[in-house]
């Protein structure tokens, strides 16, 4: 993008800058509100956690449903490029549309138990991604990415509890959560996070050896 050129001319700024920005937020935002917002699903339907930690199998389903479930983009507006009916409701041409991506995830029609999380959903022809010609661009990293971060947690992580209510933020177009405070049962986490910094060279694992006071580790 940065070298591209069309018509024998370089991109603008503005529409590079533009797309950067897109990169950042699509690419970044979108994955990451996707991991917490299962991570937390899980944390409220213990028995799917369950689920996942006995039979690998169900990680790739489960991204799907993840994907579904949070359904991390809200909404986008789509301009209309001739006159159409959908239902009954007469659409004009140069009219905007606004697609609100979570009430098509749990539309009643394809989702007859939309509300449920269930890891193990056939078919799940969610919109998470967007459709056709808008489809996500970067949708198998999304799906790679959210893939590896659960293959890893179901085996370093027996359970886990919410202690108290996740503090979700409100936005225009992006589902994100400001705060989602999980802990492990008999400090779990803790120590699969020491045998991480066990791993990890004497200097380094020295600088985050403490938390609130409190040394966890004692580097080797």
């Amino acid at each position: 993008m940065a070298n591209g050129r069309v018509e024998g001319a370089p991109l603008p700024p503005v529409e590079l800058l533009s797309y950067y920005l897109l990169l950042v937020v699509a690419g970044n935002e979108t994955t990451r509100n996707a991991m917490t917002g299962g991570l937390l699903a899980f944390l409220e339907n213990p028995g799917e956690w369950e689920r996942l930690r006995q039979s690998p199998k169900l990680v790739v389903p489960a991204v799907e449903e993840i994907v579904r479930w949070t359904t991390p983009v809200i909404q986008f507006c789509r301009t209309a490029t001739r006159d159409y009916e959908l239902r009954g409701q007469m659409i004009r041409a140069g009219q905007s549309a606004c697609l609100f991506y979570p009430s098509g995830n749990r539309d009643e029609e394809v989702f007859p138990d939309g509300d449920r999380f269930r890891i193990d959903r056939h078919p799940n022809d969610h919109v998470g991604f967007g459709r056709g010609e808008h489809v996500c661009l970067g949708a198998h990293l999304a799906r790679l990415e959210i893939r590896c971060i659960f293959e890893e947690l179901r085996e370093r992580i027996d359970a886990a509890e919410l202690p108290e209510e996740a503090e979700a933020q409100a936005e225009r177009e992006l589902q994100r959560l400001a705060a989602l405070p999980p802990h492990a049962p008999d400090r779990h986490l803790i120590r699969t996070y020491l045998e991480w910094l066990a791993d990890l060279p004497k200097e380094v694992a020295e600088q985050i050896a403490w938390k609130n006071g409190e040394r966890l580790f004692a580097p080797k």
